[in-house]
Protein backbone atom coordinates (compact mmCIF):
# COMPACT_ATOMS: atom_id res chain seq x y z
CA UNK A 1 0.00 0.00 0.00
CA UNK A 2 1.25 3.48 -0.66
CA UNK A 3 0.50 6.20 1.18
CA UNK A 4 -0.07 9.80 -0.69
CA UNK A 5 1.70 12.91 0.62
CA UNK A 6 0.01 16.05 0.67
CA UNK A 7 1.89 19.48 -0.33
CA UNK A 8 1.67 22.80 0.76
CA UNK A 9 2.39 25.41 -1.95
CA UNK A 10 2.07 28.91 -1.22
CA UNK A 11 1.39 31.62 -3.66
CA UNK A 12 3.97 34.21 -3.21
CA UNK A 13 2.91 37.81 -3.89
CA UNK A 14 4.50 39.63 -6.88
CA UNK A 15 5.10 36.28 -8.67
CA UNK A 16 3.54 36.39 -12.10
CA UNK A 17 2.36 33.21 -14.61
CA UNK A 18 3.67 33.57 -17.84
CA UNK A 19 1.85 32.75 -21.06
CA UNK A 20 1.56 33.05 -24.56
CA UNK A 21 5.22 32.93 -26.32
CA UNK A 22 6.89 34.21 -23.19
CA UNK A 23 6.28 31.10 -21.67
CA UNK A 24 9.79 28.87 -21.63
CA UNK A 25 7.91 25.98 -23.04
CA UNK A 26 6.14 28.00 -25.79
CA UNK A 27 7.02 26.16 -28.99
CA UNK A 28 5.27 28.46 -31.28
CA UNK A 29 5.50 32.14 -31.25
CA UNK A 30 2.46 34.16 -31.70
CA UNK A 31 3.04 35.17 -35.07
CA UNK A 32 2.87 31.67 -35.86
CA UNK A 33 0.13 30.82 -34.35
CA UNK A 34 -1.74 33.92 -36.04
CA UNK A 35 -0.52 32.41 -39.81
CA UNK A 36 -1.96 28.88 -38.65
CA UNK A 37 -4.87 30.29 -38.50
CA UNK A 38 -5.18 32.29 -41.56
CA UNK A 39 -3.84 29.26 -43.63
CA UNK A 40 -6.67 26.97 -41.80
CA UNK A 41 -9.59 29.34 -42.97
CA UNK A 42 -7.97 30.47 -46.18
CA UNK A 43 -9.91 27.74 -48.21
CA UNK A 44 -12.97 25.65 -47.60
CA UNK A 45 -12.91 22.14 -45.88
CA UNK A 46 -13.16 19.83 -49.25
CA UNK A 47 -11.56 22.78 -51.30
CA UNK A 48 -7.48 21.10 -52.66
CA UNK A 49 -6.09 23.73 -51.03
CA UNK A 50 -7.43 23.81 -47.87
CA UNK A 51 -4.84 23.13 -45.07
CA UNK A 52 -6.16 20.33 -42.37
CA UNK A 53 -4.69 20.19 -38.78
CA UNK A 54 -2.83 17.04 -39.71
CA UNK A 55 -1.00 19.27 -42.54
CA UNK A 56 -0.60 22.61 -40.28
CA UNK A 57 0.94 20.13 -37.85
CA UNK A 58 3.57 18.77 -39.80
CA UNK A 59 4.24 22.12 -41.40
CA UNK A 60 4.41 23.91 -37.72
CA UNK A 61 5.75 20.68 -35.71
CA UNK A 62 3.22 20.22 -33.28
CA UNK A 63 0.77 17.83 -32.21
CA UNK A 64 -2.80 17.65 -34.47
CA UNK A 65 -4.50 18.35 -31.52
CA UNK A 66 -2.42 21.51 -30.51
CA UNK A 67 -3.19 22.84 -34.26
CA UNK A 68 -6.70 22.30 -33.62
CA UNK A 69 -6.90 23.91 -30.29
CA UNK A 70 -5.45 26.95 -31.78
CA UNK A 71 -7.48 27.27 -34.62
CA UNK A 72 -10.81 26.94 -32.33
CA UNK A 73 -9.04 29.37 -30.61
CA UNK A 74 -9.41 27.05 -27.47
CA UNK A 75 -5.81 28.30 -26.71
CA UNK A 76 -4.04 31.42 -27.07
CA UNK A 77 -7.41 33.77 -27.65
CA UNK A 78 -6.84 36.77 -28.65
Amino acid sequence: MTRKIMRVVKHHEGHHHTRGEAHPKAVLSDHEIELMRQLHEEYAVGDSRHLGYRRLAKLFGVAKTTVRHFCNYERRNK
